[in-house]
Order: structure tokens, then sequence, then C-alpha cells
């Protein structure tokens, strides 16, 4: 299976695009969205960065703590 990881500025608190970060993960069917974070985080290169998580089932919002970025992980339909 593959997600969508994409990591970008905000301001304001609401994403801002005006840079992106994109990748392709693919991922093993069934897996748990715990181990696609850690993932996707270390595709990204932010392992260490501690975030908040929200999942509405479709897409996982990271958002780190005390950075103006925000990640969206998103699972195909």
């Amino acid at each position: 299976m593959k997600v969508l990881v994409e990591m970008t500025d905000t301001f304001g608190g609401e994403p801002n695009y005006s840079w992106l970060q994109r990748h392709t993960l693919d991922v093993p069917e069934g897996l748990h969205p715990r181990h696609v974070v850690r993932r996707a985080k270390r595709a990204l290169s932010m392992q260490h960065v501690r975030c908040t998580r929200w999942d509405d089932g479709t897409t996982i919002t990271l958002r780190p703590y005390a950075w103006a970025r925000i990640i969206f992980i998103t699972y195909p339909v």
C-alpha cells in the first residue's frame, strides 16, 4: 500500500504551502498507524520531534510542538 506524506509550513496555524516536501512511502497492508507515523517522520528526518496527532481514518495530521509546520499522511481511498 502506498501512503502520501506532505510537510509544509503554517501561517496563523493553518497550512500555508509556501514550500512543500512530499514523499510516497510503500507500507505493508494493515500496518498500525503508529508505525506509519514513524516511517513518515523518518522520511522527513523528524524522528525526534514531538507532535500532536489527529487521525480521521483517511488522513493523519501531525503538528510538531514549537515548529511552524504541519504534516499530512494520506492513505489511498
